[in-house]
């Protein structure tokens, strides 16, 4: 009897065997005879991502949840480029990885993947690359490294990658500025523990001086209480602080060369007036009832800052009238 059930067993194991190999034996036949540019449901197992893909950072979160996304629909939202591999018994990804890894992630065997014709690798990375520009979840980083790599296989200038890429010259050489920046600092953007904007702002420094400058300016972020700090104001700090230092002033692309950190603070409090003068002429209009019923905030508390900021206007006033 015992001898009889390992029998069955054994006989019972190799059938399912025998039964998966020829389910691989067909999805291999599947896509080695897939027509290009015909969209078919090809399994996770016999899809390869590709490992020079511009993008490296994935946000789990996101994947999480574009998973329940496709949990959903039991595929993808949109099918998935690929390319056939050599042997043609499986595929490549040009663009969709981040739907591949949702997929997994939410357990579904098969997604619909769209079968592009065969292509060189630098034009499966341009693709990729192309298709990933401008894409909430690709960082600057990511954006300048494909950048600087298709520039330089391609040996095309500035001009020619904006024709191909669909860039503005000038959005090329504001990206590119992102290569200038410190490894540490790159991957802090990279994995948005550093905001993309203010840290472009330390590009400008030397990366010897470039940690230091950004310890100095999470310092002052912390003193305003976190808060995400705009990169005109993040430029302003680092030139004062660079000043400090004697490291030289960051090189200032377009308008009027500003000599010193003084300079662009006093030629930013001259717009901000003017732009506070054009406030408070509106508000001198507002009828007291109206003020009286404002629900965006308590007129008392209007006073309270209007009083706050003559105060300091008051200081300042008495500070210059002493330098006469």
């Amino acid at each position: 009897m015992f001898f009889v059930k390992i029998i069955y067993l054994t006989s019972r194991k190799r059938l399912l065997l025998l039964k998966k190999s020829k389910k691989g034996v067909f999805m291999h036949k599947m896509i080695k005879e897939a027509e290009i540019g015909s969209i078919v449901k090809v399994p996770l197992t016999l899809i390869k991502p590709n490992p020079d893909q511009p993008r490296k950072f994935f946000d789990q979160l996101s994947i999480e949840s574009l998973g329940q996304s496709c949990a959903k629909k039991d595929d993808v939202e949109q099918p998935i480029l690929v390319v056939k591999c050599d042997d043609e018994k499986s595929v490549m990804i040009v663009d969709g990885e981040r739907r591949w890894r949702a997929a997994k992630h939410a357990g579904i065997e098969s997604v619909s993947c769209f079968i592009k014709p065969p292509m060189s690798s630098i034009d499966i990375f341009v693709t990729s690359a192309i298709t990933n520009f401008g894409r909430e979840n690709m960082s600057p980083i990511e954006e300048a490294f494909a950048l600087k790599r298709i520039m330089d296989e391609k040996k095309m200038n500035q001009s020619e990658l904006s024709a191909l890429v669909g860039k503005h010259p000038a959005q090329i050489s504001n990206i590119l500025k992102y290569l200038k920046l410190d490894r540490e600092i790159q991957a802090m953007v990279v994995t948005k523990k550093f905001d993309k904007g203010a840290a472009l702002q330390l590009a400008s420094y030397k990366k010897d001086d470039q940690v230091s400058l950004l310890k100095a300016l999470k310092q002052e972020i912390a003193q305003r209480g976190g808060n995400k700090i705009h990169p005109n104001e993040a430029s302003r700090f680092l030139r004062g602080e660079a000043e400090k230092r004697g490291l030289g002033h960051a090189p200032r692309g377009r308008g009027r060369e500003l000599k010193s950190h003084a300079d662009l603070t006093t030629r930013n409090i001259s717009n901000n007036i003017k732009s506070m003068q054009k406030s408070l002429n509106e508000f001198e209009k507002l009828s007291v009832e109206a003020i009286k019923d404002l629900s965006g905030g308590h007129f008392l508390d209007i006073m309270q800052d209007l009083k706050g900021l003559c105060q300091k206007i008051e200081n300042q006033i008495a500070r210059l009238e002493k330098m006469d």
